[in-house]
């Protein structure tokens, strides 16, 4: 082999090795930028009056927060596996409320009427289609996220994630039901 190709390859190898180099410093900027990233949060003690978005029927609707009973918020994403996770204590949820708290499922998603079906949730009221505007005024960003509502529409709880065991001690105090905990992973 020629000098001259040897050189050629070894500056070749060290262009490739800094490119590698100044790549790995972006990727661990950007997954530093994700762990450092805070979902915008509600802020308790504000109110939350209205949520927009649509029916499953695909109708434009308006929730009205205040009322006679509190509401309990539940965000989620068709994609979520956490929400997967979560559904049994979401039907516990649901089932356990008897009038004395309203349960919404929430989610930016449109057309999930079948995704809700197979996983037991279809008679929950849910707002789909949640625009931006609707997600800064709850503070909504990753999924799941659970916001409790009062009934004059002031936000009193909120818990993101999935309802591990201090999640699930708080809502069942807080609701007066047991749930089942979190479901094992299928994926």
């Amino acid at each position: 082999m020629s000098k001259n190709r040897s050189k050629g390859i070894v500056v070749s190898a060290f262009v490739l090795l800094l490119f590698s180099a100044g790549l790995n410093v972006l990727q661990a900027q950007r997954i530093r930028n994700l762990l450092e990233f805070k979902s915008p949060s509600p802020v308790l003690g504000t109110r939350a009056s209205t949520i927009e978005g649509f029916s499953q029927a695909g109708y434009k609707r308006e929730l009205v927060l205040a009322g006679d009973t509190p509401t309990l918020l539940y965000y989620f994403s068709e994609r979520c596996g956490w929400c997967e996770r979560n559904w049994e204590n979401l039907r516990a949820v649901s089932s356990g409320a008897n009038g004395r708290y309203r349960v919404v499922l929430l989610t930016k998603d449109r057309n999930i009427s079948n995704y809700l079906t197979t996983r037991g949730l279809h008679g929950i009221e849910t707002i789909e289609g949640i625009g931006e505007g609707t997600m800064r005024s709850l503070g909504l960003g990753a999924t799941p996220h659970t916001i409790v509502v009062s009934r004059d529409a002031v936000i009193t709880h909120e818990w993101r994630g999935a309802y591990t065991a201090r999640i699930a001690r708080q809502l069942e105090g807080l609701l007066g039901i047991e749930l089942p905990g979190v479901s094992p992973a299928t994926r």
